[in-house]
């Protein structure tokens, strides 16, 4: 994560930061700053080594605009909160990013770690200037980041995680086929009209997306395996459900997955967590729990299936936000939705919700009445 101002004023400097580690996690599990030479973009990386949880880092640029941590994703948002936090309130604005410049969240003063986790948008919204300027700022190594891994060129990044680095969750196994294909759906979209029975296609999609689809033995379609995309880059496959199909969807972070699958009429009827990952909202305005699961765009994704209104959406709002309060505290979190309609209706009639919150479970049924 990475917490910069969007004019590059300097907001921070070593002592500040170095008393608030020591503040949030106890004096003797922070170290003093250090100097790396082969890093001349960092002031000074400051180790911290919290008991009971990993270990990271936070680094300072030599600008002092902007600030670099590579924790877990609640040891980020406790650090970025409690350092705005130390910042003047009439401080020019500043922002977090995630490191492929994919999403951003703003950072006003007094904003809470829930804030953040609901608050993430496209970085696209950004004018062209503020965009080529932030990600100049990290190429330059703003935020102690490694100025590698990051281009200069905006909205001309490759955002989404390739399939090397996708982690399935062992509850929804991928099928066991035989060949694999590899497709360019960007150049011939036709191309898997008529598919071979137990196979593999590893399809590439228009904006750097990627795709694995599963066939069974009858050639159809029975399981996608891709990313979420976000609404600059919407994911296509995530827009046209198939019937009687499994879909393991990966969020910005691709160690963690959202599954979910469809009934014979292509209707979401299941989503699930399990370990629940960081809320991102790619971009939309989502309901609170849609953004708890992966508010990303397209009829396959919890933002399809949230109540449109009433006691079963404040109900939802309700319980996402606990259960995100939970897991910015670095606790344990699952979930798994069960959606049911009526008939042939794409509206959803009832939501079954189960969680598992910090080794607490509980059950609640949701009316979409």
């Amino acid at each position: 994560m990475i917490m910069l101002s969007v004019d590059h004023s300097p907001i921070l400097d070593l002592p500040t930061i170095t008393r608030t580690l020591a503040r949030l996690f106890g004096e003797t599990s922070v170290s003093a700053p250090r100097k790396e030479d082969f890093l001349p973009e960092v002031e000074g990386v400051i180790d911290v080594d919290p008991a009971g949880e990993p270990s990271f880092s936070v680094d300072l640029g030599t600008t002092r605009d902007g600030v670099g941590i590579d924790g877990m994703l609640d040891q980020n948002v406790r650090v970025v909160v409690a350092l705005r936090a130390a910042i003047p309130a009439d401080a020019p604005r500043i922002v977090v990013l995630d490191p492929k410049l994919n999403t951003f969240v703003d950072l006003p003063a007094g904003v809470t770690a829930e804030q953040i986790a609901l608050g993430w948008r496209d970085f696209a919204e950004f004018d062209e200037n503020e965009q080529v300027g932030l990600a100049q700022a990290v190429s330059a190594g703003a935020g102690g980041h490694d100025p590698s891994s990051v281009g200069t060129e905006g909205p001309a990044r490759q955002p989404f995680e390739a399939r090397d680095a996708w982690v399935v969750p062992p509850w929804a196994p991928r099928p066991q086929v035989g060949p694999a294909y590899q497709l360019d759906l960007a150049q011939h979209p036709e191309a898997v009209a008529a598919p071979e029975p137990g196979a593999r296609y590893e399809v590439s999609l228009p904006g750097g997306l990627e795709a694995d689809y599963y066939t069974d033995p009858a050639g159809q379609l029975r399981y996608v395996e891709t990313v979420a995309g976000n609404t600059t880059v919407p994911n296509p496959v995530l827009d046209v459900p198939q019937p009687d199909a499994t879909y393991v969807v990966h969020p910005v972070d691709a160690r963690y997955a959202v599954v979910l699958r469809t009934d014979l009429q292509g209707r979401v009827v299941q989503v699930a967590a399990d370990p629940l990952g960081p809320a991102w909202t790619y971009g939309l305005d989502a309901h609170p729990f849609a953004a708890l699961l992966g508010a990303w765009p397209g009829r396959v994704s919890p933002h399809a299936v949230v109540p449109l209104g009433g006691s079963a959406e404040d109900g939802l709002a309700a319980l996402a936000r606990r259960l995100i309060d939970t897991m910015n505290h670095g606790r344990h979190v699952a979930v798994r939705v069960q959606v049911s309609y009526a008939d042939i209706s794409a509206v959803p009639s009832q939501f079954q919700v189960d969680w598992v919150a910090d080794g607490q479970s509980g059950s609640e049924l949701f009316l979409n009445t």
